[in-house]
């Protein structure tokens, strides 16, 4: 071939053997511009390179098999990864085929340009891509998440105006009656006193209550650990729990550890129909990993209502996971991971 017309073409020629080890017989000059390698590397009785060198061992196996068609008389095509004498990696695109020379040997003939940049692009692509839909489910997730605080903030006004709140007035006008009837009738005032003094006892225990729902106090004044005892303690379902956390983790992650303990553990009770339930809590230096599973009916997805979807968009907030394996029939787990962003030491 005349060699100017090589020097036309906008990528490297080859050609190697078409019996192993496929040894290169020719490769033009632009082998050393597109790879890095010179062309003397890969010619010889004994090369310094062989073309299996270039080739990304995860790629190889596709090469051989783009080669045995080749072998077979068809036109064939290969994008694959080479290294570069430096470490790094490119992308070659080659076509070859196999053709039978004057001495009655068969060659396999080909070309290759180098096509780093496009994958490249199409990688940038795909990473921006996926963020733009992580992005988009962050956005989704808090909307959500706006969306379940109206909603608990209309029932905890609700809860308040129909319980604590109307005990409470009904204290006042007890009290308003023993006022007006101290001194007229004794015995009927403290009757009303003892009425209100009980009904004081059961608003408190409603504040209470609603409190805990809120924030409970024992998580912020002694930690994780001693919040999930008391959890766990209030499960109607047996619950065996083993905490291994070091030190204070932040208080957001905290928080959103012991929600998705807590609404695990009433969709345990409400739901899953099960005999017992685990609950594993660790933190790694890096994050802070919860798995609750219960030997249940099974059957739960993350999707239904705002409970377990409220977690996933709770956790994801964070920066964190949640997932959900429920079988029906094999029992529920729900495992979440938190990253730690810095911790706070122990409180003693």
């Amino acid at each position: 071939m005349d060699p100017h017309l090589l020097e036309t073409v906008p990528g490297l020629i080859y050609r190697i053997r078409a019996t192993p080890p496929f040894e290169v017989e020719f490769v033009s000059d632009e082998l050393a511009a597109l790879t890095g390698y010179s062309v003397e590397q890969f010619l010889g009785s004994a090369p310094e390179i062989r073309w299996t060198d270039l080739v990304h061992p995860e790629d190889l196996p596709r090469a051989y098999d783009v080669i045995e068609r080749v072998l077979t008389g068809e036109l064939a095509e290969l994008e694959f990864r080479y290294r570069r004498p430096d470490g790094s990696e490119g992308w070659l695109l080659t076509r070859a085929r196999k053709l039978d020379g004057p001495d009655g040997k068969s060659r396999l003939h080909g070309a290759a340009i180098d096509v780093t940049e496009r994958h490249l692009s199409e990688e940038l692509r795909r990473r921006a891509e996926a963020e733009e839909a992580r992005r988009s489910e962050v956005e989704a997730s808090r909307s959500r998440i706006v969306a379940a605080e109206d909603e608990a903030r209309r029932r905890l006004a609700a809860d308040l105006h129909d319980g604590a709140q109307q005990r409470l007035v009904s204290v006042a006008l007890d009290l308003a009656e023993v006022e007006r009837g101290l001194d007229a009738e004794p015995g009927r005032a403290r009757r009303l006193l003892a009425t209100a003094r009980l009904e004081l006892a059961r608003g408190l225990e409603e504040l209470r209550e609603l409190a805990r729902g809120v924030h409970p106090a024992t998580l912020t004044e002694r930690g994780l650990p001693v919040a999930l005892e008391g959890l766990v303690g209030r499960s109607p379902v047996p619950v065996d729990l083993s905490v291994a956390v070091h030190g204070r983790p932040p208080a957001a992650v905290e928080t959103t550890a012991y929600y998705v303990v807590a609404e695990s553990l009433t969709n345990v009770a409400k739901h899953a129909r099960a005999k017992s339930a685990t609950v594993e809590v660790a933190t790694d230096g890096e994050s802070l990993t919860i798995v609750i599973e219960d030997d249940g009916v099974g059957g739960a997805t993350i999707d239904e209502g705002f409970g377990l979807r409220g977690l996933a968009d709770r956790v994801e907030t964070h920066g964190g996971r949640l997932w959900v394996r429920s079988e029906a029939g094999r029992g529920t787990s729900v495992k979440a991971e938190l990253p730690l962003e810095g911790s706070r030491p122990a409180s003693v």
